[in-house]
């Protein structure tokens, strides 16, 4: 069905009745759920379309209709072998039947843990949380037990989960360029939180360097993803500005945080201080770490674990360490899924496979957007992918945000009319399970849709 749309709005208007009469018992469903769930559902990012899975396999979803999809979001990044691989599954049906959540530690949980710190070195000592939200917040609890210091600072656009602290300046930005001030991401935030929360701009060493050195005193930790993926669409920083900031760092007794809750096990197996040759203090790993299932992981250098995490003999509550514990902190059922994954990636060519299907689609939307004189800008490295309707490169937030909102959101729309899921303000993920003919198909339902928005 050729599009006559002359706007984008009558084209997203097009999409959004197509997709209605596409997917009637998924919208039938949202009625339903809207009086149960807020917003008929339990995240934000699945609220922008009635848009209901049955089930999930390789690369592929199925809706409540029966209609398939290829999948470039991939459970927002932990399913890098694909949705349900068969050495996760068989790791944790073997495990389910013995217990699920324990709150006794078992085996799976130290060996899970001697893996991780095979693989990244400088994650000499851990904990296992629920979730890499939790493990944000325990890893920067630390960085101030361990600093004596209240404040921690964060970049512009940088996503570290949805905790008071990690929930400033993430999609909204205020103040200078150069040097930003807190904005608060979404209702309830204590004014209180932004006065310990310092805003940095990212990819730029000279306007971090005199914010930093004039709050040393005071700054526990400095956390950043070293690849942003969530806002600023998986650009890879300047190698430079990110050495420049470890010495920085040293210089001035403030511990650096990496955030690798996306790109751990994705950027390799070593993360970003194997890539980028030094290693942060603290680590904190998620998704890729459960294989799926829900976990986070925080750690690092072991004199700072040992000091303000460690328990003391016989006094779990002493004043002189963090609490942290958690019902669902180490379960056999997620450890089991993350051994297997882990195995499987270090065993087999995964990354590469998932790197080169996102490089093939990279590549596929430079071209068309070339071919159809679409101002676009194609971002991602690795496994992960996202295009930006601006002329503007994008380097930072206030970049990303210069782009055009509607046409992102009309182009997920087309990709779902056409097979395809992609969220409007979520960059996508390959995975190994993604096959050549998986590429075609995104690039052909890709060619439709930029070539309707070329006609608006």
């Amino acid at each position: 069905m050729a599009q006559t749309a002359t706007t984008v709005a009558s084209l997203t208007q097009s999409y959004l009745d197509r997709l209605a009469e596409r997917t009637p018992r998924s919208h039938a469903l949202h009625a339903e759920a809207r009086k149960v769930l807020a917003g008929g559902v339990s995240s934000h990012f699945k609220a922008w379309q009635p848009f209901y899975a049955r089930e999930a396999t390789g690369a592929r979803l199925v809706d409540l209709d029966g209609n398939e999809y290829v999948d470039l979001i991939m459970g927002f990044g932990p399913n890098s072998l694909g949705h349900s691989p068969a050495a996760v599954v068989e790791a944790v049906r073997d495990v389910i039947g013995r217990g699920t959540s324990l709150a006794i530690a078992t085996p799976l949980e130290v060996e899970l843990a001697q893996t991780i710190s095979r693989l990244v070195p400088s994650m000499e000592l851990m904990r296992f949380v629920a979730t890499g939200t939790e493990a944000t917040m325990m890893a920067l609890r630390t960085a101030r037990a361990f600093t004596g210091r209240t404040k921690v600072a964060r970049f512009e656009g940088h996503y570290h989960g949805q905790h008071e602290a990690a929930l400033v300046s993430v999609a909204h930005v205020a103040g200078d360029e150069r040097r930003p001030v807190g904005a608060p991401d979404g209702a309830g935030i204590p004014r209180g939180v932004l006065d310990d929360v310092v805003v940095l701009p990212w990819n730029d060493i000279d306007a971090v360097a005199p914010v930093v050195r004039e709050l040393a005193g005071d700054l526990a930790a400095i956390i950043l993803e070293p690849v942003p993926f969530s806002n600023i669409g998986g650009q890879e920083p300047d190698p430079e500005f990110l050495r420049a900031l470890r010495e920085l760092c040293w210089e001035r007794g403030t511990l650096l945080v990496f955030d690798e809750v996306v790109t751990g096990f994705r950027i390799g197996l070593g993360g970003a201080a194997e890539r980028y040759g030094f290693a942060p203090d603290l680590h904190v790993f998620g998704k890729a770490v459960g294989g799926g299932f829900p976990v986070g992981v925080y750690g690092g250098r072991r004199d700072v674990m040992e000091a303000v995490v460690t328990p003391r003999p016989g006094d779990p509550h002493s004043g002189e360490t963090i609490f942290q514990s958690g019902t669902f902190s180490g379960t056999p059922p997620a450890m089991a899924a993350g051994l297997a994954l882990l195995r499987e990636l270090e065993r087999t060519d995964a990354l590469a496979v998932a790197d080169a299907r996102a490089e093939a689609i990279r590549a596929g939307w430079r071209s068309l957007c070339a071919e159809l004189g679409l101002e676009a800008q194609v971002t991602g490295m690795c496994s992960w992918l996202g295009l930006f309707f601006t002329g503007r490169e994008i380097r930072t937030r206030r970049d990303a945000l210069t782009a055009d909102a509607a046409r992102q959101r009309a182009f997920s729309l087309g990709l779902l009319v056409h097979g395809v899921y992609l969220l409007p303000s979520h960059p996508g993920f390959t995975s190994s399970a993604h096959t050549e003919d998986d590429v075609a198909r995104v690039l052909e339902a890709s060619e439709r849709v930029l070539s309707d928005l070329a006609g608006c």
